[in-house]
């Protein structure tokens, strides 16, 4: 990496002597990085991100680096208005694109220009269009400007100069919000999101159906995905009012729970807390998941016939958690009792009828997972080794009988004491009916059925 410290005109300036007032001086230059020194003429947007992460991930932003600059190259001609242009196949989403990634990382954005007709390199310089180009620089965000003097034949140093001078209207706190505020529920990051509108449209993890943005007493107008801002909500789908409701900040909260919405998560996790009762196994990460799908969490305890706990506790649970998210209940010995805990988006069930529809559901799957348990178990996991070599592994690394072997073999190297069963057997589940309905299990199935086939306890 190359970085800089101090960015100056660098060709063909009058040496002169001035007398500086070290007080006058900042405590510190403005440091950062420079395309030029390492990179020349080939620069992209591409490659200007990639060395802003690096002054980021590298330490360098931490030791006082803040800027990225773009040397010389990064401009190829100037439009019919005049305005410079950015090589377009270098910076495809534009220099505007450039700068607000590198304002994201926190660090400071900036580019090169010339006094003169053309660059050092010969690229459009900003003779004559100084002015023109003040604006388009500030219109990217541009923080810093390295200004060079080549092809400057009939100017002076101590010649001419230009100060930009731009009046900006002050916005109203409404006004503001409403320019920023599509971009700011565009751009809320997600796991996984999708067009609604089309390709090309605004990406979210759900379709947008009304969006409620207020200041004060009044509505922030705005447009997003096609939805128009206003200051209607709705409640439960189920138990709320049918028609849109009319908040305002003092009572947002106050009517959505009057319509079954209970705003606050954290009063959603107590709430949840609260009904589960004795003896539920603790799951932080399937109650945080509940908190979130649920507007009105109601928790029901249910049960099922006590003959399933032959299973093994890891496959119940397991199949209860990933796949119905109930909680499992245990009794004070640490074994598994045959009740569950699900939390449904509802205030009750006073008839009892969600319960039996989740008993039912649980019976099903508890089902297959004793099925494949009897069929599996035909097999022993010795005899399924041959099977891996149907499983691909990794395209050019063979197939997971390939790796398997591999183990086993320098399992021997590093310890000649160690089971090479334990090598040959660990990847066998793969090839299971248990594993392959519930993918969660792999590994943990293997050691099952291992004990289930009177494997060792070392393998």
């Amino acid at each position: 990496m190359v970085v800089f410290a101090v960015l100056v005109v660098t060709a063909g300036l009058p040496a002169q002597e001035k007398t500086v007032n070290p007080s006058a001086l900042a405590p510190t230059p403005p440091m950062g990085w420079n395309s030029w020194n390492k990179f020349g003429c080939n620069v992209s947007e591409d490659m200007i991100k990639g060395m802003a992460d690096a002054v980021v991930k590298s330490g360098m932003k931490d030791a006082g680096y803040q800027y990225v600059n773009i040397d010389d190259c990064w401009q190829v001609s100037r439009d019919a208005g005049g305005n410079i242009v950015a090589d377009p196949q270098r910076f495809p989403h534009g220099m505007k694109a450039v700068g607000d990634y590198v304002h994201s990382l926190g660090l400071k954005f900036g580019v090169y220009s010339d006094a003169g007709s053309k660059t050092c390199a010969g690229r459009p310089g900003g003779l004559g269009h100084e002015y023109q180009d003040a604006i388009q620089y500030a219109a990217w965000g541009v923080d810093y400007l390295k200004y060079d003097w080549c092809n400057t034949t009939t100017q002076d140093a101590k010649g001419e100069r230009y100060i930009f001078h731009q009046k900006v209207k002050g916005q109203t706190a409404k006004e503001a919000l409403a320019a920023k505020l599509p971009e700011v529920v565009a751009s809320i990051p997600w796991p996984k999101s999708m067009y609604w509108t089309g390709k090309g449209g605004v990406r979210f993890i759900r379709p947008i159906r009304w969006i409620v943005a207020l200041l004060d007493a009044e509505a922030v107008p705005f447009e997003v995905a096609g939805v128009r801002s206003g200051n209607t909500t709705r409640g439960h789908r189920i138990l709320g009012a049918k028609e849109p409701l009319a908040v305002r900040v003092a009572t947002y909260f106050e009517v959505l729970r009057k319509n079954f919405v209970i705003v606050s998560a954290e009063e959603r996790k107590q709430r949840i807390e609260k009904q589960l009762g004795a003896g539920v196994q603790k799951d932080d990460e399937l109650l945080n998941t509940l908190v979130y799908l649920t507007e009105y969490p109601t928790a029901i305890r249910g049960g099922f016939d006590p003959s399933y706990l032959e299973l093994p506790k890891e496959i119940l649970a397991t199949v209860m958690r990933h796949h119905q998210r109930y909680f499992s209940v245990v009794k004070e010995d640490g074994s598994l009792a045959a009740e569950f805990v699900a939390v449904t988006n509802t205030d009750g069930d006073p008839d009892g009828l969600i319960r039996l529809g989740n008993e039912r559901v649980l019976r099903a799957r508890f089902n297959d997972a004793r099925f494949f348990w009897q069929v599996d178990q035909r097999k022993k996991l010795s005899e399924r080794v041959p099977d891996l070599a149907k499983v691909t592994f990794q395209a050019k690394l063979g197939s997971y009988k390939d790796k398997t072997e591999r183990v086993a073999r320098l399992a021997s190297q590093i310890d000649p004491q160690f089971p090479q069963t334990a090598a040959l057997l660990a990847k066998c589940d793969l090839t299971t009916d248990m594993v392959k309905e519930f993918p969660e299990l792999q590994g943990v199935v293997g050691g099952l059925y291992a004990r289930a086939q009177a494997e060792s306890e070392s393998v």
